[in-house]
């Protein structure tokens, strides 16, 4: 939320596509030697910035294009063979040495998609304030302040008009809020394109926690949301990305509407400590992703999308210091999707919390190694996850054993290879009473599948 000291934002990045072209020419004579097919085309009567003379040789169905550029183009595609060629293909035929703008191509299908998966989340809050009177008499009164941010649409109908919202516990939550305990007192959501009081959607909280920083909001029978242009995001898997990777995150910086801005992952895993929306008091942990790219106060609970469109995480906090440039954090998709999954499976309109099943069972890193993954195209990082200690009240004492080596879960016919130990805490998230985890694991250098039984759990504040 914008009034948070640590919190997310964004602001729209332009990428402009710049070419060094050489000697090479695209148009004019043998004495436009030294010159680029830019400074020629303008020779030649063009009137424009590079980047707009770039865009000039795509033209509009060959419509809109400048005389004689786009005609090379349109003759070019004519030829037997490259009819269904592109554009690029078309520079580097003239050009051997032209590169193009690949990530900003990408980046710009990215936010096609998530643009309309993100909604501006706007949030009304009530607090007491003290007055006094000529004769020093002491009143109170209550005094309404909005905070915003934004969310992620999680699932859609458009037939019904419901969906469920994923955002920030900070963005509907505010510690100062005294006369609703912290709770938002009413909350109102808008998509892009709608972003005016006309199109408003009041929106509920299913659940929420602010020891992940996540919270669930519903959506019922909206007219907005029965749009067919809008669309939910689809989760991305957090585990495989790597420092490096590019992504877009899409939010509603400053409150001024919903916008994107585009960087890469610093750091794939890390851990910050905040201090907990619920009273801004109680330090808080969180695991989170590194990026660069730029965000601003009103961006939580915005999303994070990798090159393929999908959702790795929801960007929750930044650096703010006069001495550090460009550091936020986002929470892995592999968090938010077990959170989000977790307050569905609980939280039933009075119970808003979300709830774990207690294994007791400390788990630590012994060695770590860094290596280059072939498959995956990355640089990857590789922990071996151990057995710290178990508990003697937990239902795996007598199972599970100091330095057994975790090497994979599986619960509810789920898999999880495990070569961090995120991997393991992230699970834990799904653990329900009753259920049934086999952890398959290595003592004394032989493989073991140990079952254990869930047999008791708490909420999560």
């Amino acid at each position: 939320m914008k009034q948070n000291k640590l919190v997310i934002f964004i602001i729209t990045l332009t990428m402009i596509l710049v070419v060094s072209f050489g000697s090479s020419c695209l148009l004019g004579n043998s004495s436009s030697a030294g010159l680029s097919a830019y400074q020629i085309a303008v020779q030649n009567g063009f009137s424009g910035t590079e980047a707009e003379w770039l865009e000039s040789l795509k033209g509009k169905n060959g419509a809109d294009a400048k005389p004689g550029v786009t005609s090379l183009f349109e003759e070019w595609k004519n030829q037997e063979g490259n009819e269904n060629k592109t554009f690029d293909d078309f520079m580097k035929a003239y050009l051997p040495d032209y590169i193009p703008n690949e990530a900003s191509s990408d980046l710009s299908k990215v936010a096609d998609t998530a643009l309309l998966s993100t909604v501006k989340v706007v949030s009304t809050f009530k607090k007491y304030v003290i007055s006094y009177d000529f004769y020093g008499n002491r009143s109170y009164s209550e005094q309404a302040y909005t905070g915003e941010g934004a969310g992620v649409i999680a699932s859609l109908d458009t037939e019904s008009g419901n969906a469920y919202i994923i955002t920030n516990y900070h963005v509907v939550h505010d510690a100062n809020s005294n006369v609703t305990k912290g709770v938002a007192e009413s909350i109102k959501v808008y998509v892009y394109g709608r972003e005016y009081d006309a199109y408003a959607v009041s929106a509920t909280i299913v659940g929420a926690t602010a020891t992940y920083d996540i919270a669930v909001l519903e959506i019922t029978g909206s007219e907005v949301f029965r749009s067919e242009y809008l669309r939910a995001v689809e989760f991305g898997n957090s585990n495989l990305i790597g420092a490096g990777d590019s992504i877009l995150a899409v939010g509603n910086p400053e409150a001024a509407g919903i916008s994107a801005t585009a960087g890469i992952i610093s750091v794939d895993s890390e851990y910050i400590t905040m201090t907990s929306p619920k009273d801004e008091k109680t330090g808080v942990r969180y695991r989170v992703i590194r990026i660069d790219a730029a965000v601003n106060g009103g961006n939580s609970g915005g999303g994070l999308f990798d090159i393929n469109g999908k959702l790795i995480g929801i960007v929750n906090a930044k650096i703010v210091s006069t001495k550090v440039d460009n550091i936020a954090y986002a929470i892995p998709s592999s968090i938010v999707e077990n959170v989000y999954n977790n307050i569905l499976k609980n939280c039933n309109g009075t119970k808003k919390q979300v709830v774990m099943a207690n294994l007791g069972v400390t788990f630590q890193i012994s060695s770590s190694y860094a290596y280059y993954d072939a498959l995956l195209l990355d640089t990857r990082i590789s922990e071996e996850v151990t057995v710290s200690s178990v508990s003697l009240q937990s239902p795996a004492n007598g199972l599970l054993e100091e330095g057994d080596v975790i090497t994979a879960i599986k619960y509810e016919g789920k898999e999880i290879t495990v070569t961090r130990l995120f991997n393991v805490t992230d699970a834990e998230i799904m653990f329900e009473k009753g259920k049934t985890v086999k952890f398959r694991v290595v003592r004394n250098d032989k493989p073991l599948e140990v079952s254990v039984t869930l047999s008791s759990s708490a909420t999560i504040d």
